[in-house]
């Protein structure tokens, strides 16, 4: 891995999550990470209200940045949403990435939840 250039591909154009994204990769063994952003479509609401649609909101992201950019070495989505619950509303985001085939790669996709956050 020391000699490769990671090239992320992320589903989305706002800078502050990009910024926070090569951060967190630049601790990998890498000898560079390059973190290019991309508008895409959700296909759900503009404002995902549960958890089940922020996830396929950050899916929906990832896989139509992969479909877009396939010689990439990995994809990401990340999506905040939120869901009534108690006459409030939690917020939480999703991530959703995946990565290719390789030699010395392991395939597949992963994905993880924050912690929920409470008006209180």
């Amino acid at each position: 891995m020391g000699n490769e250039t990671l090239r992320v591909m992320f589903a989305s154009l706002n800078p502050v999550i990009l910024e926070g994204v090569s951060q967190a990769l630049s601790a990998f063994d890498f000898s560079g990470v390059v973190v290019s952003g991309f508008e895409t479509d959700s296909g759900v609401s503009d404002q995902p209200k549960t958890v089940v649609e922020t996830f396929t909101w950050a899916r929906n992201r990832e896989m139509r940045v992969r479909k877009k950019f396939p010689d990439a070495g990995l994809w990401i989505g990340i999506e905040g949403g939120i869901e009534p619950r108690n006459n409030h509303f939690e917020a939480f985001a999703w991530v959703y990435a995946a990565w290719p085939t390789g030699i010395n790669r392991n395939e597949g996709t992963g994905q993880a939840r924050t912690v929920t956050f409470h008006p209180w």
